[in-house]
């Protein structure tokens, strides 16, 4: 019985309409942590990802700090002076958008810095066969 119930309550989960927003991923440039010196490569990796989140906080704020959602992304390290290893980190941070459907009618949200939808097509008339008479299709 409860199988029944659950089986029946995922159909119909399924069946109703979608909601009316949709999420986006809306990206920034490249961001870069600088290079960052650790005694380990681990260590190096997460302070250099650490200076990344928070270069990225600077020019976006907190919606842009999360490394997951970056896209991009590269650690690279390498050994520097005095047994250190140093590492650097640059992805494009993004923040999640959520773009509401628009009303039956009217154009669709974009997402700020996303592409210009394409032009509407031009309405071209119908010729008439002569003055005040349209021509049969």
């Amino acid at each position: 019985m409860v199988r029944r119930i659950l089986v029946c309550g995922g159909l119909a989960a399924f069946l109703l309409p979608a909601s009316g927003e949709a999420a986006v991923r809306v990206c920034q440039p490249a961001v870069t942590s600088g290079p960052q010196a650790a005694a380990t490569v681990g260590a190096g990796q997460r302070l250099a990802i650490q200076a990344w989140m928070a270069s990225a906080r600077a020019i976006g704020g907190d919606n842009l700090t999360n490394w997951r959602l970056a896209v991009n992304k590269s650690v690279s390290c390498k050994p520097g002076a005095d047994n250190k290893i140093i590492c650097t980190a640059v992805a494009e941070p993004c923040s999640i958008s959520q773009v509401p459907m628009p009303a039956p009618g009217a154009s669709p949200a974009r997402p700020k810095g996303s592409p210009a939808a394409p032009p509407e097509p031009k309405v071209i008339p119908v010729p008439q066969s002569g003055p005040g008479k349209p021509v049969n299709i």
